[in-house]
């Protein structure tokens, strides 16, 4: 399904964080107004400019809201009205009535939050919108506790295969986390409900799962880099399964969480419940970021390379000029802590970087997951539009890496 642009297969990835998810909203808010200018067209949608959208947990109801189509077949949504979900309702859906604050004994014996608000909310803006409705590749990661296996909801799994779902059931199996909400059960298309539980228990950050889906969902990649015994072709220059994919990778603000060692050293059972999931999907989502942001350094690595020797040696000004360029993106790259860290001072040399993460910070906001005070919400918002504008550049080169 690839869609056109400049050639590069186009993922948008973004992590879990429960209410964090106004985070990467109000980002791609910011994303969806440059692609509007840069287009000159006001109905442009995320959905246009992006062949697969990865989310995990709230990433995967961003996801949902981004692709699900309205009558006409358009996105129903502007990104604006898909974090509006979380600014409009946060506060409904993590609250508690008191008498199931006391039964549930504010969650030590069972969830802190009853499901309902969600459930309903998002029955009413997904409506009847199935997985195989979606108006690009989504792939949304949840877990199967009948089966007790990961679980991959997939279009390319509900168009190909019929293994279809609502989308809102996707999007409330994804996003139910242990202790804040009961297990999900989905599966009315199929008749065979099973019961599941938030996708960030394994794959909060779910990039490594969107680049390996891409080659399951585009054609051209697949012929052109068929896996066979040996694993997918190498890393080599011209010859590399990443030299035709651009990632946008969004997080929630997950590295912010901190666990003294003097106060949770001696901790037990209950003490650990709440830090381990949290640490469980910090640290997720910083190994993936990791590992992708590694791996397409390397890449840039063996582009700058290839280019550097095919440079003439006798070149002009204007060819000693890019081989200076070239030989700075190097310099940059070789440190990866440099590179992660002052990336941006190389950002207009080409080659392009074709992965870019942000990391937004939290500003002010409450590190929770499930505050959704207004006072919250609204610093959640300030923090979103902050991180857009601080990460201005890296959204400049989104742009002209996913518009033709």
């Amino acid at each position: 399904m690839k869609k056109e642009g400049n050639g590069l297969f186009r993922i948008l990835s973004i992590d879990g964080g429960g209410i964090r998810g106004i985070l990467p909203g109000q980002i791609m808010v910011a994303l969806e107004a440059k692609i509007q200018k840069k287009t000159g067209n006001p109905d442009a949608r995320i959905a246009d400019y992006f062949d697969l959208i990865a989310g995990t947990s709230t990433g995967g109801i961003l996801s949902c809201a981004y692709t699900c189509p309205d009558k006409n077949g358009r996105p129903k949504f502007t990104a604006q009205e898909a974090v509006n979900i979380y600014l409009e309702f946060g506060e409904s859906i993590f609250s508690t009535p008191i008498m199931e604050k006391i039964t549930s004994a504010v969650g030590l014996l069972g969830p802190k939050y009853p499901p309902f608000v969600l459930e309903n909310l998002l029955k009413e803006k997904l409506g009847d919108a199935k997985l195989s409705d979606a108006l690009s590749n989504i792939i949304i990661p949840s877990f199967t506790l009948d089966d007790g296996d990961t679980k991959f909801f997939t279009s390319s799994d509900a168009k190909i295969n019929k293994k279809d779902y609502f989308m809102w059931e996707v999007a409330r199996s994804t996003s139910a986390a242990p202790t804040y909400f009961p297990a999900a059960y989905a599966g009315n298309l199929r008749e065979q409900m099973k019961g599941f539980i938030d996708g960030g228990v394994f794959a909060n950050n779910p990039t490594m799962c969107a680049l390996v889906e891409a080659y399951k969902v585009d054609v051209d990649l697949h012929r052109k880099y068929p896996v066979d015994s040996r694993g997918i072709a190498g890393l080599t220059p011209g010859n590399g399964p990443l030299e035709n994919i651009f990632v946008l990778s969004l997080g929630t603000s997950n590295h912010e969480n901190t666990y003294p060692s003097e106060k949770y050293q001696d901790k037990g059972i209950i003490g650990w419940i709440k830090p381990l999931i949290d640490i469980m999907m910090s640290g997720v989502s910083e190994t993936v970021a990791y590992q992708t942001e590694q791996l397409f350094r390397l890449l840039r690595i063996q582009q700058t390379e290839a280019m550097l020797d095919n440079l003439p040696a006798d070149g002009t000004g204007a060819v000693e000029l890019i081989r200076e360029e070239l030989f700075e993106i190097l310099r940059y790259a070789q440190d990866p802590k440099k590179y992660h860290e002052e990336g941006e001072a190389i950002i207009q040399y080409e080659p392009r970087p074709q992965y870019v993460r942000i990391e937004p910070d939290l500003g002010g906001a409450n590190t929770a997951i499930d505050d959704a005070s207004k006072e919250n919400l609204q610093l959640l918002k300030e923090a979103g539009a902050a991180a857009a504008k601080k990460h201005d550049q890296w959204l400049d080169l989104v742009v002209e890496q996913i518009v033709t």
